[in-house]
């Protein structure tokens, strides 16, 4: 794979990451030579009536260019999701197009150089390669070795028969000086890039610690009340906008002010720790979310979950708690959870006729003996 040959100190993610980011980078930087090798070859054989002389070089070389340019264009069009799959075959695509349209008019440099017929437009074509050399730097320096190649694709093939030449070595001189400048400027370029790369990755970080910080409880490492009050809003909508359900498990520890007060808010805090990891071990798809409530009590989003599913998760979580009493140094103790269930598809309501609704259940097991699973009434909880 063509790649940055500046090594990346970090880890793979972000290493895929520096690549799918210079890959789009790149696709949008060179799309205007895109239409450039299109039109360039035409208007300039066009305005120099040189087709009259050679009209099936002219119209030949014409045609390549476009059809390299419509298949580069069409490449460059496809979507992320599309990029996604095989990010690697686009990438081999693309460049291969890139370097086709370079060969190209590596060829045609050649010829203006070394042909007596395309005399009067050398220098015109020296000028256009020396021009798309360095536009490189700036266009596709985001892919370092890419890059440098197409310098010397554009380049190097003139310059060695110039430098054999008897009175164009001076000329070649030259130019392989300019694209050893051409080299150095871009590997700057590219070190530059990497860099505010680097800087804005780790602002992305930074970022993101700070949004997981701020919506996550400090203590059992569970979302907090603000993230819940930010997803339950997004998770409704997204049910109601796709005729699914959504279910709400309401949990909270039974007689756990007795154990505070019994051992201590510090045994309480690890009691707490325990109760969610325990309940974290059962609620275990991507999509079900853990939220400490407040104090002792819990919420479990339960997204595209009916009552039942929500009423088996709720029961595997009290068994759970049943079996697996929590133990610190030499005191132990049982922790029993009552459990509030509903489930509905939404329908014009607010999130909050789900939460009532669980709320209700919760309280209706905490009265009828606690530890136990109570389900909202179906009929008022669709």
């Amino acid at each position: 794979m063509l790649n940055s040959v500046v090594p990346i100190n970090t880890s793979n993610s972000v290493e895929l990451e520096f690549t799918k980011r210079s890959d789009f980078d790149f696709n949008q930087r060179s799309s205007s030579t895109i239409v450039f090798y299109a039109v360039a070859w035409p208007m300039l054989f066009l305005a120099w009536d040189f087709h009259h002389k050679e009209p099936v070089f002219c119209w030949l070389m014409a045609l390549n260019f476009s059809l390299i340019s419509i298949a580069r264009y069409f490449i460059s069009r496809v979507s992320r999701d599309t990029y996604e799959k095989n990010p690697n075959v686009w990438r081999r695509a693309y460049i291969a197009m890139i370097f086709s349209h370079a060969f190209l008019w590596s060829f045609l440099c050649f010829i203006a150089n070394f042909d007596p017929i395309f005399k009067e437009l050398q220098l015109t074509i020296n000028i256009l390669s020396a021009g798309i050399a360095s536009a490189s730097v700036s266009a596709i320096s985001c892919k370092y070795r890419v890059s440098q190649l197409y310098i010397c694709i554009i380049l190097l093939p003139t310059n060695i028969f110039l430098i054999m030449g008897e009175h164009t070595w001076p000329l070649a001189l030259t130019v392989l000086f300019f694209g050893l400048y051409l080299m150095l400027v871009c590997h700057r370029s590219h070190e530059e890039y990497l860099r505010n790369f680097n800087i804005e990755w780790s602002l992305t970080e930074k970022q993101a610690e700070l949004t997981t910080f701020s919506q996550t409880d400090f203590l059992t490492k569970t979302y907090n009340r603000m993230f819940f009050n930010d997803k339950i809003i997004n998770q409704w909508l997204l049910a109601e906008k796709n005729q699914r359900q959504i279910a709400l498990l309401m949990i909270d520890l039974d007689n756990f002010k007795a154990i505070n007060d019994k051992y201590g808010h510090l045994f309480g805090d690890k009691c707490l720790i325990h109760a969610a990891d325990v309940i974290r071990s059962i609620v275990r798809r991507k999509s079900d979310m853990l939220v400490r409530f407040g104090g002792e009590e819990f919420v479990v989003i339960l997204p595209q979950a009916d009552i039942e599913t929500a009423r088996k998760i709720a029961e595997k979580i009290r068994c759970a708690l049943c079996t697996k009493p929590f133990q610190s140094d030499d005191t132990k103790t049982l922790l029993t959870a009552s459990i509030g269930v509903c489930a509905t598809r939404p329908d014009g309501d607010d999130y909050n006729v789900l939460l009532q609704k669980a709320d209700e259940a919760l309280y209706k097991a905490k009265k009828n003996g606690r530890n136990r699973v109570e389900i909202a009434e179906l009929n008022q909880c669709r």
